[in-house]
């Protein structure tokens, strides 16, 4: 059930950040319903699968787009 969920709300966060072209922690956040730390574990497992690259290095500036990290 929890993985279930989990994965759909990966998948979410992933539909949101192709749609949108970039997203925030906060925006994604704000989309699925979730705190800010299921937010991060999401992106991170994304990152991971290389759906998805993190631009910024921390804080406010942070924000997603869709690919594999930039070398």
């Amino acid at each position: 059930d929890q993985t279930v969920r989990k994965n759909t709300n990966k998948e979410k966060a992933l539909a949101f950040i192709q749609d949108k072209k970039e997203a925030s922690n906060e925006q994604i956040r704000e989309h699925l319903g979730v705190s800010r730390r299921s937010v991060v574990r999401y992106l991170d497992a994304l990152e991971k699968e290389g759906k998805v690259r993190q631009i910024g290095k921390i804080g406010r500036s942070v924000h997603y787009e869709v690919g594999p990290p930039s070398s």
